[in-house]
């Protein structure tokens, strides 16, 4: 009896040894391909780590960055993108700008945020020597899609009209909890509330949500009639409610978006 109770322990310790070794050869695999640019590579060595370890952060922040990179989001750009000041009024413009151009989809960009939110089992606190990255990432991610999903649905091919009846329900619900989300997540990662990322993405939600009349949210014409402001040639000076322009009756023209009170936008 004591030998097969040694073989068993013999064996359990083989085990999990060969677990760790495969989840550390997938992780490396993982990190290779990603820096490769070989997104499909990455996504499935990182899969496989997880799959192995469900609560490893490292596989689940390869798994984002590779979807991110494969839906054309180079973080680093976009994240220089939302911090700049001068930008705070325009983001959805300026990051239709940044994406329209190389067709980059936000379908990835949503399987990303999946992969840090959801593909992780347990969430992990702060003793994980990777929870700053997963956070920031995380909130960069949400922050990301809910300036970027809008415009590029309501203007998909740069060389073609605006149409804002694309930007549906479920679209603004995304948007909406994104800008909700992304908030607390770039706190938790160490970032500042005065952060130009935190402030200036607090900012739009502060626009979209003052000019609902709303304690908490904002209505779907709002972010339609914001959408069709920016992507506008000249901010849509030419727009007005004369001309049928506008969805909300309470925008009569694109300069109705400045709103003084957001100068100092409240958390999300």
């Amino acid at each position: 009896m004591k030998s097969v109770l040694s073989l068993l322990a013999v064996l359990m310790l083989v085990f999990i040894g060969s677990c760790g070794s495969a989840v550390d050869h997938n992780l490396e695999a993982a990190r290779f391909a990603l820096d490769k640019g070989n997104w499909d590579a990455a996504i499935q060595a990182g899969t496989a780590a997880l799959a192995d370890e469900p609560g490893n952060v490292e596989a689940a922040l390869l798994i984002s960055s590779a979807y991110a990179g494969k839906g054309k989001f180079k973080l680093l750009t976009l994240a220089s993108i939302v911090s700049d000041v001068a930008k705070r009024k325009d983001l959805f413009a300026s990051m239709y700008d940044g994406l329209a151009p190389i067709s980059a989809d936000p379908a990835f960009l949503h399987s990303a945020i999946f992969a840090l939110v959801n593909g992780l089992n347990p969430q992990p606190d702060i003793s994980n020597i990777y929870y700053l990255d997963q956070q920031f990432q995380r909130g960069l991610l949400f922050l990301i899609e809910s300036l970027a999903l809008s415009p590029l649905t309501a203007k998909p091919d740069p060389n073609g009209p605006i149409d804002t009846s694309r930007i549906t329900a479920p679209i603004k619900d995304i948007v909406q909890d994104d800008l909700k989300e992304f908030d607390q997540a770039l706190i938790d990662s160490g970032l500042s509330p005065d952060d130009p990322i935190v402030v200036n993405g607090r900012y739009t939600y502060c626009v979209l949500r003052v000019k609902s009349g709303m304690a908490d949210g904002f209505d779907i014409d709002i972010l339609r009639d914001m959408n069709k402001c920016q992507l506008s040639p000249n901010d849509g000076a030419d727009l007005s409610r004369d001309n049928g322009d506008f969805s909300s009756p309470v925008i009569n023209k694109c300069s109705d978006f400045d709103v003084p009170d957001c100068a100092a936008p409240p958390p999300t």
